[in-house]
């Protein structure tokens, strides 16, 4: 039978309530996404969502990051959210159990905090 060895940080308060995460262990990476911030708009309303960039040895913001605070604001009403990281991309998949099932994409550059129109993948 082989040994299972797990390495687990801990970190205590983040300071932010945390609606999910995600990680990259070979870039030192946790990403964050925080609550909602619901912002006053002529149309109604719509929700602002935080997304902290943080470096998982120590929980600061994370050094690669010029940017460690990203932020998004989704159109549709999200139920459900997809992060996925590759490389120097941070992506954010915004799902509404209403209406339009084919989500809200949100593409960055996480290292310069450059915003990528999801067009220039088409």
């Amino acid at each position: 039978m082989g040994l299972l060895c797990v390495h687990t940080r801990e970190h205590g308060n983040m300071g932010v309530t945390i609606r999910d995460f995600a990680i990259d262990p070979a870039q030192d990476l946790v990403v964050l996404s925080a609550e909602s911030e619901t912002l006053a708009v002529p149309a109604g309303r719509l929700r602002e969502y935080p997304i902290h960039l943080r470096a998982m040895s120590s929980g600061g913001n994370h050094p690669n990051a010029s940017d460690p605070i990203l932020s998004c604001i989704p159109v549709t009403i999200p139920s459900m959210l997809t992060i996925q990281v590759i490389g120097d991309f941070l992506a954010f998949l915004f799902r509404s159990f209403l209406g339009d099932s084919s989500g809200e994409p949100f593409i960055w550059n996480w290292k310069t905090g450059r915003h990528l129109k999801p067009s220039v993948f088409r």
